[in-house]
């Protein structure tokens, strides 16, 4: 895969011959490799590849949203539409790439019948063959309305987690989303909020103290870090500072931004009280240790004034890892909070595997060794804590870039892999 391959930042370009050359070399987590690949520019280009992929979305009351992948060589789409599947198609749009998303507006729609799509891509050698046809039937009703900030554009890939949450202080859970790309492939800031109506429809909701952020963002946590009953939101923030937004009585946020570490590419967060001080702590990952460094941050909150104190002994924050994401629970009901961290390993290697912390209850933590979770070698990327048999013990259930696994909590202190699961499954 293209992850596990990096530039060497010495590529060079030639007008002469219309070359790229670029050096590259593996991700130091797989086995060292040295290469250079020349890429020529084509004189002309071929005719483009046909779209793929196309779908259609009721985007709001009576107006159809249109998403499809591109081929290459393509400078710009024709949209089509008809009432009739494989005939009467007229074309309604002419959209320029690198756009991949059209909104039909038309004010002639009309709600209850069915319209048919396709899409060809265009360039200066010739027209591609036409994508296969979609249809949606328009309706008056929806639930979520749409981004107003980047007309003709769609959101297509979010980051590491959502939250569910009351963002406004009325009640209703409202939804936030840390959003990377856009249909286009460039990057998207800030997250974006949906909040809730109450009948089952959500609208945007903007948060001004986050109109200059630049940044993509990985992951969410609606938290109240002050105890005041109005929620608090934590963004995890690629390549920059993480935030912290803490709500005021009036709905404006105080803004916090996170300078006790450096985050990473592909950050988490996570949040629970580990010294039962009433007070939500967090707990940060970087996914930069590579499994040769630490890349965990804990830091203890400091009576929720916004302020907090970094940990920096004890194995939890000191142990190697290349962390994708870390799950609080009380897998040992001794009143106190323990954690999972999941790794990406790439061999039997305790400072890469996902691995188990036990709470002490004095603020300290202890790696539990030789766990069921130290076995596996692969990518973890997400988890849940449940009691799925109702025994009263906290199971887990990973999901991985390769396996899902459902692991039991024998509740000694042990777990074991549920194997032949419905849950379980080949990814």
């Amino acid at each position: 895969p293209f992850s596990q391959y990096i530039a060497n930042g010495n590529g060079t370009w030639n007008p002469t011959t219309n070359t790229l050359t670029i050096p590259w070399q593996t991700h130091p987590q797989y086995p060292m490799r040295t290469e250079t690949t020349v890429y020529t520019l084509n004189a002309t280009d071929p005719a483009p590849a046909a779209p793929t992929d196309l779908a259609a979305t009721v985007f709001t009351p009576g107006h159809i949203l249109l998403n499809w992948t591109s081929g290459n060589f393509t400078s710009q789409f024709e949209v089509e539409r008809s009432t009739s599947s494989g005939s009467g198609f007229t074309k309604i749009a002419d959209v320029i790439f690198p756009l991949i998303a059209y909104k039909d507006l038309d004010p002639g729609l009309v709600t209850g019948t069915t319209y048919y799509y396709r899409v060809r891509a265009k360039n200066a050698s010739g027209t591609s063959a036409y994508s296969a046809e979609v249809n949606i039937i328009p309706r008056s009703n929806y639930l979520f309305l749409p981004m107003s900030n980047l007309p003709g554009k769609t959101f297509t890939r979010t980051g590491g987690g959502g939250a569910w949450g009351d963002i406004d202080g009325d009640g209703i859970n409202d939804l936030a989303l840390p959003v990377t790309t856009d249909s286009t492939g460039q990057n998207v800031a800030p997250p974006l909020i949906f909040r809730s109506l109450g009948n089952g429809q959500f609208v945007k909701y903007p948060i001004p103290e986050l109109a200059d952020m630049a940044a993509s963002t990985r992951n969410i946590n609606i938290i109240d870090i002050n105890n005041d009953g109005l929620n608090d939101i934590f963004i995890s923030v690629s390549n920059a500072s993480d935030i912290l937004l803490i709500r005021k009585s009036d709905g404006t946020y105080q803004k916090i931004t996170m300078t006790q570490y450096t985050q990473g590419g592909i950050p988490n967060s996570s949040w629970a009280d580990y010294d039962n001080d009433g007070y939500l702590d967090l707990l940060a990952t970087t996914y930069t240790g590579l499994g040769t460094a630490s890349d965990k941050i804990l830091l203890r909150n400091n009576s929720g004034d916004g302020t907090f104190t970094r940990i920096t002994e004890g194995e939890l924050v000191t142990d190697f890892g290349f962390t994708r994401e870390t799950q609080w629970a009380d897998y040992d009901n001794d009143g106190d909070q323990d954690v999972i961290v999941l790794n990406q390993a790439s061999s039997i290697a305790v400072q890469q595997q996902t691995r188990l912390y036990k709470n002490n209850g004095d603020g300290t933590f202890t790696r539990v060794l030789g766990s069921v979770f130290e076995s596996f070698v692969g990518i973890d990327r997400s988890c849940s804590w449940g009691d799925y048999d109702n025994d009263g013990h906290l199971d887990i259930f990973i999901a991985g870039t390769s396996t899902n696994r459902l692991y039991r909590n024998l509740g000694d202190g042990t777990f074991v892999q549920v194997t032949g699961s419905v849950v379980e499954e080949t990814t």
